[in-house]
């Protein structure tokens, strides 16, 4: 369950997927304003931990090289969230701050919000409903 392809600079691209027999979430990542975008869409289960820290972190390389101001993570799509990728998710919340960067929830989906509510995490980070 790897996802790698090359990512270029000015051009909106499909990244790829990653799934397993019982479940799947996509990526796509795409750059605007100066931001890194990464949109997920489905699951992403405890079997995904790898595939999805990799995402987030080759992302997070890649915006550290071309130097835009923030990484926007676009969970509107997202239907379940492991414990996993929520540890991912405080994982690159440190990294980015630690560039003087934020990592941006964009449209949380309201079981993703629910969950991160629930765990008090919601507040660690900058969210955009719009």
């Amino acid at each position: 369950m790897t996802a790698s392809k090359t990512i270029t600079e000015d051009e909106d691209k499909a990244l790829g997927s990653t799934s397993s027999s019982s479940c799947s979430f996509q990526f796509r990542l795409s750059h605007r304003d100066n931001v890194a975008w990464i949109e997920v869409r489905g699951d992403v289960e405890d079997e995904d931990k790898i595939a999805f820290r990799n995402l987030i972190f080759h992302s997070l390389d890649h915006a550290a090289v071309e130097k835009p101001d923030d990484i926007a993570l676009d969970l509107s799509a997202v239907n379940f969230l492991s414990e996993e990728a929520v540890a991912v998710l405080i994982q690159a919340l440190k990294a980015q701050k630690a560039r003087g960067a934020q990592l941006r929830l964009v449209r949380p989906s309201p079981w993703v919000r629910k969950k991160l509510e629930r765990t008090a995490l919601l507040s660690l980070f900058l969210v955009e409903d719009s």
